[in-house]
Formats: structure tokens, sequence, C-alpha cells
């Protein structure tokens, strides 16, 4: 009977414990520098845009609300307030959630863990992935004051040009970007 009694207040001591050694203001670390790969990939999300400590990244797959009466082509968009890593525009990211997320569009949140996923590289291109999205962003940027969703990045070998699909608010429209690297 005795050592119920103590296992209430040694639960809560353990609890209290673990919520000390949490911090709100947790600073996002990379674990990885950014490598390149051969084939595309839809995952994690793209880094838009850079503002201080701020990132504002956009979901490279789309969610399709359209089953429930919602739109068909949403992509899902976080600002993050406290990210200390060097990201670049057109990275594409994975970055846990620290904490409550601010449901506006886009939604704000702190950053946890932050993840450079690789960049897609064809074997016949001189530009990657992330050098592409980062001049269709700010060739979008030109064009609407609202953040862009990059539908699809995709190299035309044929044609060595780059074709790049963006969505702005209710706009759509493709960008053709050539494979030339600066010197």
């Amino acid at each position: 009977m005795k050592i119920r009694y103590l296992m209430f207040p040694l639960a809560v001591f353990l609890l209290f414990i673990l919520a000390g050694c949490t911090s709100n203001d947790t600073l996002a670390k990379a674990n990885s520098v950014a490598k390149t790969i051969n084939k595309p990939s839809k995952e994690g999300s793209y880094v838009v845009k850079i503002e201080g400590e701020g990132v504002l990244v956009v979901d490279a797959k789309p969610q399709d609300f359209s089953a429930t009466g919602g739109i068909k082509e949403f992509y899902n968009a976080i600002r993050f307030s406290n990210v200390k890593e060097k990201l670049e525009i057109g990275q594409r990211v994975r970055i846990e959630v620290d904490g409550p997320i601010m449901e506006s569009y886009p939604a704000q949140a702190k950053a946890g863990k932050v993840e450079i996923l690789p960049t897609y590289k064809p074997d016949k291109a001189d530009l990657t992935e992330a050098q592409v999205v980062k001049e269709a962003v700010k060739i979008a940027d030109t064009k609407s004051n609202w953040f862009p969703a990059i539908r699809y990045v995709e190299y035309v070998e044929a044609e060595d040009i780059w074709k790049v699909g963006i969505k702005q608010e209710e706009n759509e429209y493709e960008l053709v970007i050539e494979d030339k690297a600066e010197k």
C-alpha cells in the first residue's frame, strides 16, 4: 500500500524533470549537406522564402481535398520562425515542428530538426533542381506578392531546358529555364 502512494509523487517528479529538459527556444539543426540524386522526388517541402531566421516552406506534393468538397490541388505551407541553419531558396527540406502550429495560411510554427534532402540532378544536366527552383522562385516573385507552390520540376534533355510548373494563388503557369550554370 505504501509503495502505491510513493509512485504517484515519483511519477509527477519525473514529469517535471522531463518538462524542464525541453525548451521552447529549440534551435533547428541541419543534419546533412545536400547531396545529389539522379531521380526526381516529391519528398519534403521547397524553401521558397528566407527572412532572417524565418523560412517559408511549401510542400512539394499537393494534397487532394476534392472528395470532401475542397480543392483538388492544395499545397501546405509553413513559416518557421527560428531556423538558424544556412538554408537556400530552392532546397527541398523536411522540418519537424517544435510546439504548436498557428493555423493561418501559411501556418506558423517553430522548427525542430531540419533535414536537407538530396537535390535532383539528371546525369546530362548542368543545373540541379535546387538551382532551377531558386531561379523559378525569383521569377515568380516578380509576377505576384504571393508565395509560389512548385507543381513540378522537369528536365528536358533533348532541348537542354528545365520546365517548372508554378501555382500562385489561383494562377498556374510554366517557366522554362535554360540549363546553363553561371560561371
